[in-house]
């Protein structure tokens, strides 16, 4: 008997950070236990009518997007459209954006179903629906549309026990999501294979910017350990990994889990985590265990901001901690946000001021800037509306809310600061010593606005580093 076939689809919207679409490969394995066949689709932007055409081709029962919030939308929008126009092919959308947004999504003519929240237990429910009796109302965590109305059903409570989500280990080629990066070890350096990977979903914190209120209700939930050292010895053995990155949301949230996990792997890693987490002990533990790359919100230089956006911690609690990890030489990816509702001028160089100061203090810091993004769902959002922020009209528009191509449109923030300070601040990352020198006394002047030459030196960058 020829099973039913699905087609799951997540838009890849950059290329270059090679992370599996790991949302996809949790629903193929829950839908494959069923005895469903499926076939994920990834693609970049390039490749959408060519994988429109596969998706046609395979004829699915249904196409199941997973979208977040930004560019991603424009481009599920587009791939529905296209399917649409062209079958009667059933459009689910799935995922942080139609969760959190779902009358917006499902008023759209190109969307039949959302599904609101997890996905794993809904998805396969609302699948076996499709394929017999095609009634709907019994569903937990949907909305759909009957006789021009929109009908959601009753919230399905998110799954404190994730024991029996896995992922489809099978589902994806993982050999495309390979990243050869540059470690130091001992003083040389040492080129090893690198792989994404989600440990848990959510965060026990209310940081009032953050997504993770409105979707996982500041719930922490963790794959089991054992779970989690299954599929990583998987992946060594099959695809030779040498260093894993922990992309969960809060990987240190139950930090003996972490600490445990870290040390069976055997591999060296990278993480995400608090910077108020840091302590000297956890430091010297994380250098032991061959952690070699941290990401830390620092957010920003302002403790009036910090106190605003929940982060229980200050300026001076952030940079103790910044010197223990100067101390113990620990590679640290800084993120900062600009543009915060109500943030002043005089903030906002604060934020730059703290910024260089970390760029003192320890030596294997960078930085990545961003402006302040908006969020439904978010405990900052209704301020924004306050402040002459114009949420988009149309799904598709949701695509200018997007932190790298600095396009969301902030009354109280200018593009071209927010561009031209990443821009510097990603100079002082340059080997070259003048272009350095150039980009610190740039940012410690603030001489921010003006950018002809900075403008000339994008375009030479890569002939001068």
């Amino acid at each position: 008997m020829t099973k039913p076939k699905i087609a799951l689809i997540l838009c890849n919207t950059d290329p270059e950070l090679k992370v599996p679409p790991f949302p996809l490969l949790f629903l193929s394995h829950s839908l494959k236990q069923e005895d469903f066949e499926i076939k994920i689709f990834h693609p970049p932007k390039g490749e959408m009518k060519q994988t429109v055409e596969e998706i046609l081709d395979f004829q699915p029962l249904y196409a199941g997007f997973s979208v977040i919030t930004g560019i991603p939308t424009l481009y599920s929008a587009e791939m529905s459209r296209m399917i649409k126009a062209r079958s009667k092919i059933p459009i689910i959308w799935g995922g942080i954006h139609a969760s959190i947004l779902p009358k917006e999504c499902l008023k759209e003519n190109y969307i039949d179903f959302v599904v609101i929240g997890d996905g794993e237990k809904t998805l396969l429910e609302l699948s076996q629906e499709l394929l017999n009796s095609q009634v709907f109302d019994k569903i937990k965590g949907i909305g759909y549309k009957k006789n021009g109305n929109l009908i959601f059903t009753e919230t399905r409570p998110l799954s404190k026990d994730l024991s029996a989500y896995k992922i489809d280990l099978e589902g994806i080629n993982w050999n495309k999501y390979i990243d050869i990066q540059e470690i130091e070890e001992n003083g040389k350096i040492k080129k090893v294979r690198s792989l994404g990977y989600y440990s848990s979903r959510g965060c026990p914190h209310n940081c009032g910017f953050c997504y993770n209120l409105a979707y996982n209700n500041r719930l922490f939930r963790a794959h089991t350990v054992s779970s989690v050292l299954e599929d990583i010895e998987y992946l060594k053995k099959k695809y030779k990994i040498e260093k894993v990155h922990f992309w969960d949301d809060n990987f240190f949230a139950n930090p003996k889990r972490a600490i445990e996990i870290l040390e069976k792997i055997g591999l060296y890693s990278g993480i995400d985590i608090r910077i108020d987490y840091i302590k000297e002990e956890l430091a010297k533990k994380l250098v032991d265990l061959k952690v070699k790359f941290l990401l830390i919100g620092g957010e920003s230089g302002s403790n009036r901001i910090l106190k605003m956006i929940n982060k229980n911690f200050t300026l001076e609690k952030m940079y103790e901690k910044v010197k223990i990890l100067a101390k113990y030489k620990i590679p640290t990816l800084y993120s900062f946000i600009l543009g915060y509702p109500t943030e002043t001028k005089e903030e906002l160089n604060q934020t730059l001021d703290f910024m260089l100061k970390i760029y003192k203090t320890h030596p294997q810091a960078s930085f990545t800037i961003g402006a302040y993004l908006p969020y439904p769902g978010t405990e900052l959002y209704d301020l924004c509306l306050e402040l002459g922020f114009k949420p988009p009209q149309n799904t598709s528009d949701w695509n200018l809310v997007d932190r790298w191509r600095n396009t969301v449109g902030l009354p109280w923030l200018e593009r071209k600061i927010a561009l031209n300070i990443r821009h510097l601040f990603a100079f002082l990352d340059f080997k070259h010593k003048i272009i350095k020198n150039w980009a610190y006394f740039r940012l410690k002047h603030k001489i921010i606005k003006f950018d002809l030459d900075l403008k000339l030196i994008i375009k030479l960058s890569k002939f001068l580093n």
